[in-house]
């Protein structure tokens, strides 16, 4: 018999191609602390990071995917020698085909029970009933709904009772709304010493500078680790998948404690939000940037999760003195027909008004542009192009504030259906082994090329970029912004190495 026993077995599975970005897994650190308040004994394989840690520097593909696929086996095998009463699998639907391989084996020599939580589970309900044996798909919050799947195991009736469990059926799932507690407080803190938790405070500030001016790059002292203040999103964006449309949050006191424990017992000093709208009641917002004011905790906040038409003045102000140093704003166009298609419920001068009060209160902003949704056009793209000409020029901003990514269908999206409908996703299965993500346009859903996307794309950095080196006096950077975008410019020839624009990339920042 294996000593390796355990009640819940939760597994971090990789995700497809070689992608070895790593991020503290707080999904199953909630799960594991969930299931240890009420008595249950859980332990966590996180095949990801054991890739991550393997993957290294090597850029080499074949490699790389060798490399992947060895860790995948052996964690597998180490997997199949647990004996556990529950094993549960959460992640994005990227991590389909691990996920498939992992509940085959298990199902293959073991009879244990499977839950798969996340965009992994609910949104891709027909690759789990059709490909695997998986038993239940989680659709509510993951923390509630495994504690009473292990509490039933034994009385199948009470099973099928369980809010937002998903159970199979004849022909296809059966299951239960969910139930979603507006006060996030039920939800214990995950328990970080669980982590190697210095390791993602690396790579989490890696990330972080990755994405600010040299000016705001966090130093070596600062120790960085992501947060969540609240869940869901009222919203509809047609490319975005939520399981509900409730916007949720944790109360104030719970997040100023929880705050002032990361300071106290781990040092850190920056904290990331993984918010979907972390701006969503207003209101309550404006009373938390108040109250961490107050509180004076010493910790600097990274935040996405900020809307365009949520934003004002005020609150810009507020979020200031709160400590916020940055905030991201999903702009996504500068086409008013683009952005009706995305269903965004902003205009494009909600857009620039949210920019222009941001940078006036002395945060840094971030904008993202999504490119080549269904209905783009050379037009919708020249929208794009003087909306952000002129919010660079307006508000000195450079390529540092401005990131494109293409239009990318996940299952479970709007965006999703309507690409299966007009048969441009022919098969499910085969679009998620295959997924490139919001990093290569591809499929195209519009009926511009895939070379016209990604030099839009190219262009819209040097020139914003030659914008705001001009407007500083910076004339020996904006010359080298012309050379590695030479493309765009006379001015100098077309013949610099890859290496030596990757140098001088550098140097511009």
């Amino acid at each position: 018999m294996t000593d390796k026993k355990t009640d819940v077995l939760l597994v971090n599975p990789t995700r497809v191609g070689v992608d070895a970005y790593c991020t503290p897994p707080l999904h199953l650190m909630y799960l594991k602390q969930a299931l240890a308040e009420a008595g249950y004994k859980a332990e966590m394989v996180n095949v990801h990071e054991i890739y991550a840690k393997a993957a290294g520097v090597d850029k080499n593909y074949e490699k790389q995917i060798d490399r992947k696929r060895r860790v995948e086996e052996r964690a597998i095998a180490d997997i199949l020698e647990w004996d556990a009463r529950l094993i549960g699998i959460g992640g994005v639907c990227p991590s389909y085909e691990f996920g498939e391989r992992l509940a085959r084996e298990v199902k293959r020599r073991q009879k244990t029970p499977i839950v798969v939580g996340g965009s992994l589970g609910l949104p891709l309900k027909d690759l789990w009933y059709e490909n695997t044996e998986v038993d239940y798909l989680c659709e509510a919050d993951g923390e509630r709904t495994i504690v009473q799947v292990m509490e039933s195991l034994t009385r199948p009736a009470d099973l099928k009772k369980i809010p937002g469990l998903h159970w199979r059926g004849n022909g296809g799932w059966e299951g239960n709304r969910p139930d979603l507690p507006k006060d996030l407080d039920y939800i214990a803190a995950p328990y970080i010493r669980d982590i190697d938790y210095d390791y993602y405070m690396d790579i989490e500030k890696r990330w972080v500078n990755r994405t600010l001016p040299a000016n705001k790059r966090l130093g070596p002292e600062e120790r960085v680790f992501p947060v969540i203040f609240t869940r869901g999103c009222i919203y509809n964006c047609l490319f975005c998948f939520h399981f509900n449309r409730k916007h949720r949050r944790h109360s104030i006191e719970y997040i100023i404690d929880y705050l002032s424990y990361l300071k106290r017992e781990f040092g850190v000093t920056v904290v990331v939000t993984w918010d979907d709208l972390v701006m969503g009641n207003p209101k309550w917002f404006m009373e938390l940037c108040d109250a961490l004011r107050k509180a004076s905790l010493g910790i600097k906040i990274f935040t996405s999760g900020g809307k365009a038409n949520i934003i004002t003045q005020e609150m810009a102000r507020k979020m200031a003195g709160a400590n916020f140093f940055r905030v991201s704003y999903g702009i996504e166009s500068g086409s008013q027909t683009i952005l009706d298609e995305m269903q965004k419920m902003a205009t494009v001068e909600d857009n620039r008004r949210a920019v222009e009060v941001t940078t006036r209160a002395g945060i840094f902003v971030h904008i993202n542009i999504v490119l080549g949704m269904p209905g783009e056009t050379r037009e919708t793209l020249a929208e794009t192009f003087d909306f952000l000409m002129g919010v660079a020029q307006e508000n000195n901003l450079s390529m540092q504030n401005i990131s494109c990514s293409f239009a990318t269908a996940y299952p479970g999206t709007q965006l999703y259906e309507s690409l299966v409908q007009r048969k441009i996703i022919p098969d499910m299965r085969d679009y998620i082994l295959d997924m490139k993500g919001v990093g290569d346009p591809e499929p195209v859903l519009c009926r511009l090329s895939k070379k016209e996307l990604k030099d839009f794309e190219a262009k819209v950095k040097f020139k914003v970029n030659d914008i705001y080196f001009k407007g500083q006096g910076r004339n020996v950077k904006r010359a080298l912004n012309l050379m590695v975008n030479n493309k765009y410019s006379r001015a100098i020839g077309r013949s610099a190495p890859p290496g030596v624009k990757d140098a001088v990339r550098n140097i511009i920042g």
